[in-house]
């Protein structure tokens, strides 16, 4: 069964996206709260030109950290330290290599959209 992701068309229908440095501190925020989650090799996150998908973090599970393990670190790490208060929304989707943790999040004056790529 394929996953529909739509969450850039959401973000699009709040009429608000995170630009400039706001867009910058949120992208060093993942990088930094994954960083602490002890679960990953690495993570490093990019800017797009994707209104669908702002940012993207690839990251690596570290040795004898299992998938499932990686998505509630992930999860956990998402709602306690990156989202907004106003509004979340994450999916979670398999992939060959591991899985993308999709997310939104907005606050009435801020929005962005994007995924986690995680591999194995």
């Amino acid at each position: 069964m394929e996953i529909v992701i739509n969450l850039g068309e959401k973000l699009t229908a709040h009429g608000v996206r995170n630009t400039g440095e706001d867009l910058i501190e949120f992208q060093k925020d993942i990088d930094t709260a994954l960083g602490a989650a002890g679960c990953l090799e690495y993570a490093y996150t990019k800017k797009t030109d994707d209104p669908d998908c702002m940012l993207i973090t690839r990251c690596k599970l570290k040795q004898g950290v299992d998938k499932e393990t990686g998505k509630q670190k992930i999860e956990e790490v998402w709602l306690s330290s990156l989202r907004y208060l106003d509004y979340e929304e994450h999916i979670i989707e398999d992939t060959e290599e591991g899985f993308a943790f999709h997310f939104l999040t907005w606050s009435k004056f801020l929005g962005v959209v994007g995924k986690i790529e995680c591999k194995k």
